[in-house]
């Protein structure tokens, strides 16, 4: 079949152009624009930013929870180390006393036993006097 050069220089311009009509997507890709104008997409965004904010803030909340019962937890071990101390200072002071209260009544013994070894002696010197 014979096909003059017109035909076939139309042909090619047909071909082509709907080759590039096809190939528009890849070679030049639409940009997606969105309009956030919307007042139902404004409206949305606010109410998901609220529902965050209240997550924050229900969140912030827990760690505020959860740090004061750490530290009435701290508080309460120290109060009870404290009383563990002084119950061992006392103990201590206990366990001293009594050593210190035996030689007290070491010494007040000694004084009698000095006492009576005096007195013992003025009386032998005023029999002696005496006879």
């Amino acid at each position: 079949m014979i096909i003059d050069r017109f035909t076939k220089l139309g042909l090619s311009i047909l071909v082509f152009s709907l080759c590039l009509n096809a190939l528009n997507p890849w070679l030049s890709p639409a940009l997606a624009n969105a309009e956030i104008e919307d007042t139902e997409v404004k409206n949305a965004m606010k109410i998901i930013a609220q529902a965050i904010n209240r997550i924050a803030d229900a969140y912030e909340k827990q760690e505020q929870r959860a740090l004061r019962e750490e530290q009435r937890a701290l508080r309460e071990e120290q109060r009870s180390l404290m009383r563990y101390e002084k119950q061992e200072q006392r103990a201590l002071k206990r366990d001293q006393l009594i050593p210190d209260l035996m030689q007290i009544v070491r010494d007040f013994e000694e004084r009698a036993r000095q006492r009576a070894l005096r007195e013992e002696q003025r009386s032998l010197i005023l029999k002696e006097l005496t006879e």
